[in-house]
C-alpha cells in the first residue's frame, strides 16, 4: 500500500507528465503548429512580393526551402528576403524562420524548356518545367490516371517560357 504522501507525489507526477505532453503536442507553439504557421506566413510573403507564380516554399521545422525558376537575380533575392522575414524573427526560442535554403535557379535565354517522361517498373516519372500551376495540376491528374503504380511528377514552374502548344505536346508524351 502507498502512503498518502506517496499517492500525492504519484498523482502530481502523473499530472506533470500529462501537462508536459499537452504542452508539447497541443499548444500553439508546438512543433507541428509552429511549422504550419510559418508555412502560411511564408506563402503569404511570396504573394506579397508577387512571386507565387514561380516560387514555392516548403518548411522543415523552422527552416524554409525556396524552389523555382527565378526570372532574375533581383526577384530571387527579393523572395529570399521576404521568406526570411515572413514571420517574426524570433529565432529558435520565439518561433521564427531560422534559415532559408535557396534551391532556385535563374532563368536565362539559353535555358531549354523541357519535359521528360520515363517509365520505371510500371511507374511513370515526369520531370521538367511547367508554364503554370494549373497546367501542372492537370498533368499530375493525367499521370495519376495513366500510371497503375502511381506516378511521380517533378515539375518546376517557369511562367512565360513555354512554347506554344506545350500542354498538348506534354499530354501526347505522357500518353
Amino acid at each position: 500500500m502507498l502512503t498518502p504522501r506517496r499517492k500525492a507525489a504519484l498523482i502530481a507526477f502523473a499530472g506533470f507528465i500529462a501537462l508536459g505532453a499537452l504542452a508539447i503536442h497541443a499548444s500553439p507553439m508546438s512543433a507541428k503548429n509552429l511549422e504550419a504557421r510559418l508555412y502560411t506566413d511564408a506563402q503569404a510573403a511570396l504573394v506579397r512580393v508577387r512571386a507565387d507564380g514561380w516560387a514555392d516554399v516548403s518548411m522543415n521545422g523552422q527552416v524554409a526551402t525556396v524552389t523555382g525558376r527565378a526570372p532574375s537575380r533581383e526577384a530571387r533575392d527579393r523572395v529570399l528576403a521576404a521568406v526570411s522575414r515572413a514571420a517574426w524573427a524570433g529565432g529558435v526560442v520565439a518561433g521564427g524562420v531560422t534559415r532559408v535554403i535557396d534551391e532556385t535557379h535563374l532563368a536565362s535565354q539559353d535555358d531549354e524548356f523541357g519535359l521528360r517522361a520515363d517509365k520505371v517498373r510500371g511507374r511513370l516519372i515526369v520531370r521538367g518545367q511547367a508554364p503554370d500551376a494549373e497546367t501542372e495540376a492537370r498533368l499530375r491528374m493525367l499521370v495519376a490516371e495513366l500510371s497503375s503504380n502511381g506516378g511521380t511528377v517533378e515539375l518546376t514552374l517557369a511562367p512565360g517560357s513555354a512554347p506554344e502548344g506545350w500542354e498538348r505536346a506534354a499530354r501526347l508524351l505522357v500518353q
